[in-house]
């Protein structure tokens, strides 16, 4: 990470009052782990700095490239995994849609990581913010 890049990452941690709870080996372990599962999750990464990947002007919410969020975990402040796959029954059938949340949560908490459930999936933190709520699963 350029020396630029990286004083900038730490002024925004300085300057927004948040705190990490991922560093780059957990961050490491999770999405090598999260990329074995056999069904293509989607992905949305949102930056300390308030920007996403895939942009929010972008068509794609979500993106199921794992490989574009790899390298600047310093920066990731959460990412949502959109955890339903919909698969096509025929033009005149709902599609069948599963939901691998289970299999997600499951990582997350064998890697340890902080998550909250969204309504689509689950929302994985790299940082939380010094007197924000924030309701965080308990794994039991």
């Amino acid at each position: 990470m350029r020396l630029d890049l990286k004083s900038y990452i730490i002024k925004l941690i300085d300057s927004n009052g948040i705190f990490g709870v991922m560093n780059n080996t957990k961050w490491n372990n999770l999405l090598v782990a999260l990329s074995d599962i056999d069904e293509l999750l989607s992905y949305r990464v949102t930056y300390i700095d308030g920007s996403t990947w895939p942009e929010s002007d972008s068509s794609y919410q979500y993106a199921s490239e794992l490989a574009q969020i790899w390298g600047n975990f310093r920066a990731i402040h959460f990412i949502d995994i959109d955890a339903r796959i919909s698969h096509s029954r025929g033009v005149l059938l709902e599609p069948e849609v599963l939901d691998h949340r289970d299999k997600v949560i499951a990582i997350c908490k064998e890697q340890n990581t902080k998550i909250s459930l969204t309504e689509c999936g689950v929302r994985i933190w790299g940082y939380f913010q010094h007197g924000k709520d924030i309701e965080i699963y308990k794994y039991t």
